[in-house]
Formats: structure tokens, sequence, C-alpha cells
């Protein structure tokens, strides 16, 4: 597949085989797909069809079996691990179901993370988490450690921290998964709106179809292969209160059952924006104590 015009991502023939033999499964079977900047699009299908399989491999966690990836014109399957570590470092964002921030950090601290790693200076990494807090509603919270946060409160955290580092691409793993339907849709107000302001590209992996329609175009995996699910809606429809929304059971999505689990990724904010831990916890002290 060529490359499109003004695009992020560039999917082309992507394959993903677990097993061998009698327990060989295909996750994913000649997937093409084309995100342009600015661009927000929802992934749904039902457990099996290759979400996470998908996410895995756009995130360079994961090696493909075939075919490529490219994000900003530089196809994973070419660089190490090191440049696929420093690609998403520099260049992904990425938001998490479980939030997953770090329990010892305040919201500033935890926003500032990446920005510390990829060697920001501490006040300036300081400065731009407290303003990137302010544009997700939290400038008022940004001392408070996660526990004294509710679970709204900690995914905008968590969302701040994905777009801090101005990356070319968001992923976004079931963003509203572990929130209250109220929270949920805030949540989704809140990415709608960084999107359109800050033309920011985004990838969203959900089950829920209402979510799913605030995208600009909705992706269904179906066997492992994407094919184009009913359109989103225009901006002027995405009123939560009077939207409708598509049928997820309507679209008769089979599930891919895997006789085989695909190997364990660590897709966790620490191991997405540094090769360990340890690597991470030592650029939290710079920055402790900024204002």
């Amino acid at each position: 597949m060529p490359a499109a015009d003004n695009a992020v991502l560039v999917v082309a023939g992507l394959t993903k085989v677990y097993g061998s033999a009698a327990t060989r499964v295909e996750a994913l079977r000649g997937l093409d797909m084309t995100i342009r900047s600015g661009e927000f699009v929802a992934v749904m299908g039902p457990s099996g069809s290759g979400k996470s399989s998908l996410l895995h491999l756009l995130a360079g966690l994961d090696q493909p079996t075939g075919g490529s990836i490219r994000i900003g014109g530089r196809d994973l399957a070419q660089l190490g691990e090191d440049e696929r570590a420093m690609l998403r470092r520099r260049q992904i964002g990425l938001i998490f179901q479980s939030f997953q921030l770090l329990d010892t950090l305040t919201a500033q601290e935890n926003v500032a993370l990446p920005l510390a790693i990829a060697g920001c200076p501490a006040n300036e990494a300081g400065e731009r988490a407290a303003q990137m807090l302010g544009n997700v509603g939290l400038a008022q919270r940004r001392q408070h450690r996660p526990h004294e946060l509710s679970g709204g409160e900690q995914q905008r955290v968590a969302i701040a921290r994905a777009l801090v580092i101005e990356p070319l691409l968001v992923l976004a793993d079931e963003p509203t998964g572990n929130l209250d339907s109220i929270q949920g849709e805030r949540i989704m107000a809140l990415l709608r709106k960084l999107v359109e302001e800050r033309r920011q590209t985004m990838l969203m992996v959900t089950h829920d179809a209402s979510h799913a329609a605030m995208a600009d175009r909705i992706v269904c995996l179906r066997d492992g292969r994407a094919f184009s699910g009913p359109p989103a809606l225009d901006l002027d429809q995405r009123d939560v209160g009077t939207r409708s929304v598509p049928d997820v059971r309507s679209m008769n999505i089979p599930c891919v059952e895997c006789s085989v689990a695909p190997p364990s990724c660590p897709l966790s904010a620490i191991a997405f924006v540094a090769p360990c831990a340890s690597d991470a916890l030592e650029h939290v002290s710079p920055f402790r104590g900024t204002p």
C-alpha cells in the first residue's frame, strides 16, 4: 500500500501468527489501514478479533509476522528495539484503560515523567506538565497523588501524560473501560475536544458503540481483518444526549477463537516510555518538588 498524503499511520498487509501447526492462530490476516493527520479513528470488534495484537504491534512492543507498519513515514520493521523505544518515547502517546499512574508521584510528576526520561530539563518538564494538566481541567489537582483523585481525574492525568510529549499518534486502549457511564462520557467529550482543538491524530480501541460514534470513522476487526463499520457522526450530531449509535450486534462480527493465548506484552506506562522501571524511576528525583 503506497503511503497516503498526510498519513500518520499506514498499515499494509499486516499479519500476526501465534503458535504453529495444530496450535497455529492467525490473529491478524493481511490487515490494511491508513490514518491521516488529525483523524480520530475508533476500532471495534469482539474479544479475540485482534484488537490487542494490533495495539501491541502499533506500539512497537511486538513484531509482526508479515506486512509493514509506518508511523510518520518510518517502517517499524526496519527499527531495532532501542529505535522503537525512542519512537514510542517521542512520537507515540498511550492512554490505558487502567490509567497506569505511579502511586508515589503527584499528578504533575506523572505527566512530567516521559519528558524527564526524554532528557527534558526538570523545570521545563514541570512547567509543560502543569500546562497540560490545565488543558484537561486539573490545574488545581496537580499536586495530588492518584489515590486522592477520582477515576475520571486519574484518566485525565493519563491523557495529559500521553499528550505532553506532543505525539504524532495517540493510541487509546479502552480509555473509558474502568469508568462509570457519566465519567466515561466526560472523558470521551474531552478526547473529542482535544482532537478538534489540537488536531491530534488518535486511534481508540473500544467496545462501546456510543463512544465509537464520537470518532470520525469506525474500523471493525473481523477474523483479523479490517473493514469499514457504520460511519461516525458529523460534528454537529455528536451531542451525547441526542446521537444515534451503531448496533454492534448487527455487524455480524464473529469472534476469532484463540487456541493459543498471545504472549503477554509489557503494555504499561513504564514499559511504554522506558526499557525498565528502574530507568524511569531514575528520572523522578530531578523534578521532585518542581513548582
